[in-house]
C-alpha cells in the first residue's frame, strides 16, 4: 500500500528528481566526512521478528522505553 501511494504520489517527478531528496544528505555527509553505510544493516534488522537485536533483549529484561535511558 505504501509503495503504491509513493508512486501516485511521485508520478509528477522524472527518475532523477525522486532520488534527489535523498542524494542531497548523502553528499552533504561525504562531504563532512562521515560514513555513508553506518546504517546499512538497519533495514534488515527491523525485518527481523521480533525486532532488533537490543530490543528483543530490553523486552527480554523488561527494560521498556519508559525507562531506559536510550
Amino acid at each position: 500500500m505504501a509503495k503504491d501511494h509513493e508512486a501516485r504520489l511521485t508520478a509528477p517527478l522524472t527518475a532523477a528528481q525522486r532520488d534527489e531528496p535523498a542524494r542531497l544528505p548523502t553528499l552533504l555527509a561525504r562531504g563532512s566526512g562521515l560514513d555513508t553505510e553506518a546504517h546499512r544493516d538497519s533495514a534488515a534488522r527491523r525485518r527481523r521478528p521480533g525486532g532488533p537485536p537490543v530490543a528483543r533483549k530490553q523486552r527480554a529484561e523488561g527494560v521498556t522505553k519508559a525507562n531506559s535511558q536510550v
